[in-house]
């Protein structure tokens, strides 16, 4: 139920991990994987409640999944290579709200996919500390997704897009950490 490969070589996703249906918490941090992540959508039996792919040099995932969320509760990538928000969750009411999804410490500029429309996304906390996000994400309100807890330290922040906080979950929002901004 609980796999732990941290700090091993790893220079790419295993991708045989899909068919581990039963596999709760994956953790495949402080390895050498690079490039993005394989799509393990189609393996229907894995969904694990639990990922950690902390300090690798991930640049995204294949597409706009990865495997199935419906019982993620936390997600972390944090140090790695991302440019863009990872468009693999959703912002369906009635999906599932997670814990906390952890991206700080990447190179995301913007929320934006390259292609389509932002999926959104329900958790409780969102971290993107130490990304050079200029401008808050409005694609947040815009997607209406559920969020409790903002935390965007470092980040450079220099601006608030009109309606970027407007959304049926606006009043969600408890905390919003903009420490070590460039705000005016």
């Amino acid at each position: 139920q609980i796999l732990y490969f941290r700090e091993n070589h790893l220079t790419e996703f295993p991708e045989e991990i899909g068919r581990m249906g039963r596999l709760g918490m994956l953790d495949l941090s402080v390895n050498d994987i690079s490039g993005t992540l394989p799509d393990l959508s189609a393996n229907t039996g894995f969904t694990p409640e639990e990922l950690y792919f902390d300090d690798n040099a991930i640049t995204g995932f294949e597409g706009d999944a990865f495997c199935s969320l419906a019982d993620l509760d936390a997600f972390s990538i944090s140090y790695n290579k991302l440019t863009r928000f990872p468009n693999i969750f959703t912002s369906d009411k009635n999906a599932y709200v997670m814990s906390s999804i952890n991206v700080a410490h990447n190179e995301i500029t913007t929320m934006a996919p390259e292609t389509g429309a932002f999926n959104g996304f329900r958790s409780k906390a969102l971290t993107l500390s130490g990304n050079p996000i200029k401008t808050y994400p409005k694609e947040i309100a815009e997607s209406n997704s559920y969020v409790e807890q903002i935390v965007m330290q470092q980040c450079g922040l220099t601006e608030f897009p009109e309606g970027c906080l407007k959304s049926d979950y606006s009043m969600s929002i408890t905390t919003l950490d903009l420490q070590y901004n460039n705000l005016s």
